[in-house]
């Protein structure tokens, strides 16, 4: 899945969302999500750099996780479901997906 394609787009951006709340421990503020997702851009979630792969369950959206890498490393960023899916096993089913 490419990051800039809509599906991608939404959940990158609840990601962001919630790392902003986590961070400071309060809601975020207007432009705040664009803000971070312009600083830490996820474009290179896209081969050959990168791999973005979304979750679904019973067809809608529920969650991503992505991989970096190069010849000699590899990082996982982006992994984040949503609060109705969590403790069902979907960010262990993505990070499974990342491996393979």
């Amino acid at each position: 899945m490419r990051p800039d394609g809509p599906d991608a787009a939404l959940m990158l951006r609840e990601y962001m969302a919630e790392m902003v709340r986590r961070w400071y421990g309060r809601p975020e503020r207007p432009g705040e999500v664009d803000a971070a997702l312009a600083e830490d851009p996820s474009d290179d979630l896209a081969p050959p750099t990168g791999l973005l792969v979304l979750a679904r369950h019973e067809g809608r959206l529920a969650g991503c996780a992505g991989l970096r890498g190069q010849p000699d490393w590899a990082e996982l960023t982006r992994v984040y479901v949503r609060p109705e899916h969590r403790g069902a096993g979907g960010g262990a089913a993505l990070i499974a997906a990342i491996e393979a």
